[in-house]
């Protein structure tokens, strides 16, 4: 089960802890400060699923530092 301060791995192999999580993708689109929501899903390496938009999302404090938004799918329990 995920929760605040779980350790987990995103799609690109870097691990970090949960410190939010968010009912869905819009949830944290509407915490963005410098985009748009749409522009962040733009910018992505890796494109998100419709359906993974719609899934719980996290934020995610990354160890090598910074941090990232995930749907609960593309992360893996450390």
């Amino acid at each position: 089960m995920i929760k605040f301060n779980t350790l987990v791995l995103d799609q690109y192999g870097n691990s970090g802890r949960i410190s939010k999580c968010f009912d869905d993708f819009s949830a944290c689109a509407m915490s963005a400060r410098t985009m748009t929501g749409e522009e962040w899903l733009a910018a992505q390496e890796i494109p998100f699923s419709a359906e993974q938009l719609e899934e719980v999302w996290y934020s995610v404090e990354l160890e090598v530092g910074g941090s990232i938004w995930s749907p609960e799918s593309s992360l893996t329990l450390l």
